[in-house]
């Protein structure tokens, strides 16, 4: 997966490099996660790529948007609070660091 820091006004920002052209991904709402179908126990690395021309188009994929909440609620990180249109999960976000 394409975790990486860039140098910005002399911070370091986090950003998301696509696993298939290298390039960092702007448009969160265009990207996907793709990764293989698992059976219990084993474990699927994922990989991360800009929506249309860089998707490889085989195995299972979900948003992006998606991936993140679910892999927080999994872990227990942020705030869980449940209200009449559903679940919502809250985080708090640090400063970008000085680099």
């Amino acid at each position: 997966m394409g975790l990486a820091i860039k140098g910005q006004r002399g911070k370091g920002c986090p950003v998301l490099i696509c696993d298939s052209c290298r390039r960092p991904i702007g448009d969160w709402n265009r990207a996907i996660v793709n990764f293989a179908p698992t059976l219990d126990g084993s474990v699927s690395d994922i990989r991360i790529y800009h929506k249309g021309k860089c998707d490889p188009r085989k195995g299972c994929w979900i948003p992006l948007r998606q991936y993140f909440p679910w892999l927080m609620c999994n872990h227990n990180w942020g705030i869980r609070k449940h209200t009449n249109k559903g679940d919502r999960l809250t985080m708090e976000v640090p400063e970008p660091l000085e680099i």
